[in-house]
C-alpha cells in the first residue's frame, strides 16, 4: 500500500444510507471502497464476545496489525491503486476508537439521518 494512502472511514448506523453514499463516492478515480462490510476483520482476537461493541482495551498489538493489513488488503482486491481508502462497517459506529487505534491517521465522515424521516 503507498505510504500517501489515505484512509476515510464512513460512520453511520445501519438503514442510513452508508452503502448508498460508499457507493457513490466510491465512483471517484480518486477512491477504492471495501466491497462489503468487514465486521469478522474488525473482530479479529475478540471473535467470542457476544457484542460488537470494542474498545481499545480489547486489542493487544497482534490484532492491530491483522486488521489493519486485512482492511488494506479488501481494498486492493478490486486492483484500484487510488489514493484514498473508504471503508464503511455499519457495526463500527460502536467502536471508533478502536477504528481509530488502528489507523490513527484516518479521517472519519459521519453520517446522521434524522429517523423521523
Amino acid at each position: 500500500m503507498p505510504d500517501d494512502t489515505q484512509f476515510i472511514f464512513l460512520i453511520g448506523a445501519a438503514r442510513s444510507g452508508t452503502k448508498y453514499l460508499r457507493d457513490v463516492l466510491g465512483e471517484s478515480a480518486e477512491v477504492t471502497t471495501t466491497p462489503y462490510d468487514l465486521n469478522y476483520i474488525w473482530r479479529h482476537g475478540n471473535e467470542k464476545l457476544e457484542h460488537d461493541e470494542l474498545s481499545p482495551d480489547d486489542l493487544s498489538p497482534a490484532p492491530v496489525g491483522h486488521i489493519r493489513r486485512q482492511v488494506e488488503r479488501m481494498a486492493r482486491k478490486t486492483g484500484s491503486s487510488a489514493p484514498i481508502v473508504l471503508e464503511k462497517t455499519v457495526s463500527n459506529t460502536l467502536r471508533v476508537d478502536v477504528v481509530r487505534r488502528v489507523f490513527p491517521e484516518a479521517r472519519f465522515i459521519y453520517l446522521e439521518r434524522d429517523g423521523r424521516s
